[in-house]
């Protein structure tokens, strides 16, 4: 999971360049355009590994609970 997300995080710069390039978009509008493809295409990303992370068992979820079995077990530090 974690090589998944590093691995589309750092296309996300090309990602924009090409869908704005695509679209047509110059130069004078490509600071807000970049900005909104950019925040798009991180919404689609952090949908899609919450997806995928929910398939998977929720593996995000075992930190938290192999932390409150053990805050159970020995008492909060």
């Amino acid at each position: 999971m974690t090589f998944g997300w590093v691995f589309c995080a750092s296309m996300l710069r090309a990602a924009t360049t090409v869908i704005a390039s695509l679209l047509g978009l110059n130069q004078d509008v490509l600071l807000w355009a970049s900005l909104a493809i950019t925040t798009a295409l991180v919404f689609v990303l952090v949908t899609v590994f919450e997806v995928i992370d929910g398939a998977l068992g929720a593996a995000s979820g075992r930190e938290r609970k192999s932390r409150r079995k053990r805050e159970g077990m020995w008492g909060t530090f």
